[in-house]
C-alpha cells in the first residue's frame, strides 16, 4: 500500500507489477496547510496490453488476445480439453516447453500464462521469458 505522497512523487509503483493501487476515502474537511497552492495533480494510468495483433486490434471482434476468449482458453487447457496450437509459427521450442508444463504444473501454466498476458513477461525459476515483438504484435 502506499501513502499519498508515494503517489505525488511517482514511487506508487512496483518493478513485479502485483500490487494493486489504493487509496482512502474520507468525509472530513480538508483544511489548507499554508497560503499557497494546496493542489496535487495525480495521474492514474493503466499500462498498454502487451499483446495487440496489428490486424485485429483490441475492439476488434477476432482480436485473439481479447480477455474472455484468453480466460475461456486457460480454463480448457487446466482442465485439459485443450493444448495450444502453434500452427505455422515457428515457435516449436517454446510450444514443447509450455506443453510440457501443461502437463506436468498446471498451476505454474496458469500462473506463467496470465502474467505472460498481463505484462508481457514471466518468470519461471531462473528463466525469464520475455517475448519479442513479432510475437506480442503479430501481422
Amino acid at each position: 500500500m502506499y501513502t499519498l505522497g508515494e503517489f505525488v512523487a511517482g514511487k506508487a509503483c512496483s518493478d513485479n507489477k502485483r500490487e494493486n493501487a489504493c487509496y482512502f476515502e474520507s468525509t472530513a474537511e480538508t483544511k489548507p496547510v499554508s497560503d499557497g497552492d494546496n493542489t496535487i495533480e495525480l495521474k492514474i494510468t493503466i499500462p498498454e496490453r502487451p499483446f495487440i495483433a496489428k490486424e485485429y486490434p483490441i475492439g476488434h471482434e477476432k482480436d485473439p488476445f481479447e480477455k474472455n476468449k484468453f480466460e475461456s482458453e486457460i480454463q480448457g487447457r487446466i482442465a485439459r480439453k485443450t493444448y495450444p496450437r502453434q500452427g505455422w509459427a515457428s515457435l516449436c521450442g517454446p510450444a514443447a516447453f509450455f506443453y510440457c508444463l501443461q502437463k506436468d504444473r498446471p498451476d505454474i501454466y496458469e500462473q506463467s500464462a496470465r502474467e505472460l498476458w498481463k505484462y508481457g513477461k514471466t518468470k519461471i525459476g531462473r528463466l525469464d521469458i520475455k517475448p519479442g515483438d513479432g510475437c506480442r504484435h503479430p501481422k
